[in-house]
């Protein structure tokens, strides 16, 4: 075998797998490695940006994309942050109202009773 032929062998070698089958079945090389790359790379591309039909979720939403699912979680998620802060208020509207119930609390006391005021 010549220099060129062990060369050409090597780079054969090198650019083909028997653990890999192209899609014609046979052992598979560098241009279909290159063509499952890039047929992954639309799929999470598709997965992320929205060109499918899409489905309902699971308030009743249209989602096409990642992307839309996870603006999804975040209007979710705000709407629950929303209703913690509105009880939040309403808890401390309660506990003025029950204050009130307490009866009147006593005046704070005047200058002339606070010791640590300077007299002049």
């Amino acid at each position: 075998m010549s220099e060129r032929d062990q060369i050409a062998a090597a780079i054969i070698d090198t650019l083909a797998s028997d653990n890999e089958k192209g899609l014609d079945g046979e052992t598979a090389n560098i241009v279909d490695v290159a063509a499952e790359i890039g047929r992954g790379i639309q799929r999470l591309a598709a997965s992320i940006t929205p060109n499918l039909v899409g489905c309902e979720d699971a308030v009743g939403g249209h989602v096409e994309s990642l992307t839309e699912a996870v603006l999804g979680v975040t209007g979710a998620l705000v709407m629950i942050a929303d209703a913690i802060n509105q009880l939040a208020n309403n808890e401390e509207a309660r506990s003025v109202d029950l204050a009130l119930l307490d009866g009147p609390r006593p005046a704070a006391p005047s200058s002339q009773e606070d010791p640590e005021t300077p007299e002049s």
